[in-house]
């Protein structure tokens, strides 16, 4: 920068700017006057910012579920038995003749007597 002294005044915009500033070419931004003006320096530390950097990968898991199908070919044979009952009544009428002699309250002396047919 060239001289500036009389085109430039100090006004209230640039409370730390004196005429001399343009005079040091090396203090040519705002941070370098005010630290050549107050005399101490201090550091502001801000919070750590977080940056957080994701890289994703996609992976592919193949599941194989194995089947085995059985083919069954089933044959049923119903076999029916049959047990047919033939069912009848016959009425039997059986006649045993004794000789029991000549006194009916005496069964003692009954004999069997065999019939033949006539």
């Amino acid at each position: 920068m060239g001289k500036r002294k009389s085109q430039k005044k100090s006004n209230n915009s640039y409370p730390f700017m004196n005429d001399n500033m343009f005079d040091k070419p090396d203090l040519g931004n705002n941070q370098n006057i005010f630290r050549a003006n107050v005399g101490e320096e201090r550091t502001v530390v801000d919070p750590a910012e977080t940056v957080v950097n994701t890289t994703t990968t996609r992976h592919t898991i193949r599941r194989v579920h194995p089947t085995n199908v059985v083919n069954v070919n089933r044959n049923i044979y119903r076999v029916e038995d049959y047990y047919p009952v033939e069912e009848s009544f016959v009425n039997e009428n059986v006649v045993e003749y004794y000789d029991c002699g000549n006194d009916p309250d005496d069964c003692s002396n009954c004999k069997f007597v065999k019939r033949t047919k006539k």
